[in-house]
């Protein structure tokens, strides 16, 4: 029902349903208030015109958010006490909004038009990137929002619309046995052509999807110029991709970067991290590095845990920037108390790198902790590490295996994980850390039931490393034998891997084991 709000009527939110469905409402209807409330938004900043256009989208809903909005933007410019009432009617559409879901793809909040999800992103203190149409197992029509907020990464939010979708079919006559996907398609295309740039750019997608880039460029260029910024992400990819295909390198590339750089100026951070490393890795030239790190930097103030990532490994990496263990761990410090899991390990590894010269503090360690706790196999065999180094007390060998053990107990089809583990127990330089068996048993059960592991050269290196290391050199050889028949006819095993690997047949032919400084 629709609900018609007087001034002097006191409404109990708890209280409030609204349902499009069992309203007079038809699509033109819909389309022509979603079109005027999409005008409310753009007149924000000149309050005297909002009065007449409130007015307007209230005589035709007067459960509009944008209308009441528009409204109380008007009164409080001219001093009129009527901007209380729309403010307080406002606050009441938000709330039942707010109750209606969480704004997750699983449970999205509810309106019945573009303008309205957006002015409720605007009315939180977030400013709307750019939207699009997109369709869940469980929603036919929803809008997805990338909002951004100073200070914050930008994030989606997103709308169910599905009661919308109904009556837009029926002003297009769409048969009633069209299927859910061909309805959903035909809609997004009506609502481009009456320019919804949401609309535009999940058509533009839709284009790009079918590889027409033409009519994809075509639509998302509409989009953008409607300033819906997402296009300008969209584009930038687009002609990154084409960056190899084409002869022109550098102008595909100029053209990403100027979309990137709209994108940027918009607060999205996955664009500051693209554009950023772009720069960094000097696809700009050299003399455009520095502006990398400054971008990689404005994300890092959003809080962004990547772009901590990503610049830490500039400090740790030595890139030009010149080699700063200390800011690194910095960053990783950040974005690990804002709950980064791959940060809390690479914090850790920064920590113990021997030539950083930085101290292990007790809050790296509960933090692998932690992570180990949520079944985090990187964390656990850090640990591991951790307890046969002797990082915060003496080292305890039990314990650093009892790690490895669960590391592999965790994800036992792993086989990269099983490779290290079993071969940091064959070859470590500490002795009392060494568990050949353990190393066998762990490479036999891989090699027998992982067909993909065994054609690995690299694999059956560490396989035949663990016989060595019980003794059993005779069987080592045998498979240090395959391990470099497999390398030779390899092409992804480097000439420094094969002549490591021949070094290891050499010492398994003197009855030798290898041995490493790990971990």
């Amino acid at each position: 029902m629709l609900l018609l709000l007087d001034q002097d009527e006191e409404i109990d939110v708890a209280m409030l349903t609204i349902e499009l469905g069992e309203s007079e409402f038809d699509g033109s209807d819909l389309l022509e208030l979603a079109l005027y409330e999409s005008q409310v938004n753009l007149l924000l900043p000149q309050p005297l015109k909002l009065g007449p256009i409130g007015s307007a989208i209230l005589d035709r809903f007067q459960f509009s958010l944008p209308g009441h909005i528009a409204l109380r933007e008007f009164y409080q410019h001219v001093n009129e006490p009527s901007a209380k009432f729309h403010d307080e009617r406002s606050e009441l559409i938000r709330d039942y909004m707010r109750g209606t879901g969480d704004g997750g793809a699983d449970n999205p909040f509810r309106a019945f038009t573009s303008a309205q999800a957006e002015l409720f992103v605007s009315e939180t203190g977030h400013q709307v990137l750019g939207s699009m149409y997109d369709a869940t197992e469980t929603h036919e029509f929803v809008l997805r929002i990338t909002q951004s907020k100073e200070g914050l990464e930008s994030a989606e939010v997103v709308f169910d619309l599905s009661p919308s979708i109904e009556r837009y079919a029926t002003v297009l006559n769409l048969p009633p046995d069209i299927s859910r996907q061909g309805r959903h398609q035909r809609v997004v295309a009506w609502l481009a052509r009456e320019n919804d740039d949401a609309a535009q750019l999940s058509l533009g997608l839709a284009y790009l999807r079918r590889n027409q880039a033409d009519s994809a460029i075509g639509w998302l260029t509409r989009a953008e110029q409607s300033g819906n910024d997402l296009a300008h992400v969209i584009l930038a990819n687009l002609y990154l991709e084409r960056v190899n295909a084409y002869g022109d390198r550098v102008r595909q590339l100029n053209l990403a970067r100027d979309h990137l750089n709209e994108a940027v100026a918009a607060g999205h951070t996955p664009s500051m991290r693209q554009l950023g490393v772009l720069l960094v890795r000097g696809e700009y030239g050299d003399e455009a590095k520095d502006e990398g790190v400054l971008i990689l930097e404005q994300a890092v103030a959003r809080n962004d845990t990547m772009a901590m990532r990503l610049l830490s490994s500039i400090y740790v990496d030595n890139q030009f920037e010149g080699q700063d263990f200390e800011k690194a761990a910095n960053l990783l410090r950040d974005a690990s108390v804002l709950g980064s899991s791959e940060a809390r390990i690479e914090y850790y590894r920064v920590l113990m790198d021997q030539t950083a010269n930085l101290t292990l503090t007790q809050q790296a360690v509960d933090w692998l902790v932690e992570e180990a706790e949520t079944n985090n196999v990187s964390a656990m065999v850090e640990l591991g590490n951790c307890h046969a180094l002797g990082c915060l007390a003496r080292p305890n060998f039990r314990k650093a295996r009892r790690w490895y053990r669960r590391a592999v107990e965790a994800d036992p089809e792993n086989a990269s994980l099983i490779n290290s583990v079993a071969w940091t127990l064959a070859v470590s330089h500490i002795k009392r850390l060494r568990d050949p068996r353990l190393a066998i048993k762990l490479m036999d059960d891989l090699m027998e039931n992982d067909s993909e592991a065994r054609q690995i050269p690299q694999y059956v290196d560490t396989w035949a490393a663990a016989y060595a290391a019980a003794g059993r050199f005779k069987r080592a050889v045998e498979i240090q034998t395959e391990a470099l028949q497999l390398a030779k006819s390899s092409n992804f095993v480097s000439s420094e891997d094969l002549e490591l690997m021949t070094k290891h047949l050499t010492l398994f032919e003197k009855q030798e084991s290898v041995s490493e400084e790990i971990p």
